[in-house]
């Protein structure tokens, strides 16, 4: 049986500008943009690591045999309550060919196994078809709508959030 998840890793200082560059490609279909420069994203990266034993955030590398191919991000992580909210990115060069849906899984697969989690949650862009599917396919359900929520381009864009059981 052919194994559809991908390997994960945290990712590592020298993931930096991958990660940047992939947000900067996409910037369209994602809600905000905060990191702007290396020196902000460097205190990101940094700011993650302030408590090793529960972190609140993680950033894991999609890999497919030796290829990074993406990032799974986790934010807000609550042991307590057992959730979390989610995002991705897929390198430019391996979007369009299934690993946002397996990247996805993979994550799905360590937020339940790993961190005990038992909801994950995400917001995406309505005009975000690809990351909508991606979502569905793995068993995310529309659990609302946030009318008018980001402005881009000059037109207000509904952000829709989805949730999953795990």
């Amino acid at each position: 049986m052919f194994n559809f998840n991908l390997e994960l890793r945290k990712a590592h200082r020298n993931d930096l500008k991958n990660l940047m560059l992939a947000k900067q490609e996409s910037n369209d279909m994602h809600h905000s943009l905060s990191i702007i420069n290396e020196q902000d994203q460097i205190k990101w990266f940094e700011s993650l690591d302030q408590n090793v034993n529960q972190p609140r955030n993680l950033v894991l590398i999609g890999m497919d045999k030796d290829n990074d191919i993406g990032s799974f991000r986790l934010s807000n992580i609550n042991y307590i309550d057992r959730t979390a909210d989610i995002a991705c990115d897929i390198y430019k060069q391996y979007r369009g060919n299934g690993y946002g849906t397996r990247l996805i899984a993979s994550g799905i697969s360590f937020s339940k196994q790993i961190l005990n989690l038992r909801k994950l949650s995400c917001e995406i862009l309505e005009n975000n078809i690809a990351s909508r599917k991606m979502c569905e396919k793995n068993g995310f359900v529309q659990e609302g709508i946030r009318k008018e929520q980001i402005h881009k381009r000059g037109l207000y864009i509904d952000s829709i959030m989805y949730g999953l059981i795990i």
